[in-house]
């Protein structure tokens, strides 16, 4: 059941996408591309950056 629902939503979100571009110029597609890509990089980043840092192999302060 679950894969169908998933499914489905995988569906209608393609034909929104695809009913968007559709309407919008080649350079509006690009930057909303773009835009989209950014912020996915930004949380990839953000999650990296709140990693504990451990530094192996280096003895420290407070080690």
């Amino acid at each position: 059941m679950r894969r169908v629902f998933l499914l489905l939503l995988l569906l209608v979100a393609s034909m929104v996408v695809w009913r968007l571009g559709e309407r919008l110029s080649a350079d509006a597609l690009g930057m909303a591309i773009g835009i989209v890509l950014g912020v996915l990089a930004s949380l990839a980043v953000d999650v990296v950056c709140r990693l504990p840092r451990h530094h192996f192999g280096r003895k420290g302060v407070g080690d």
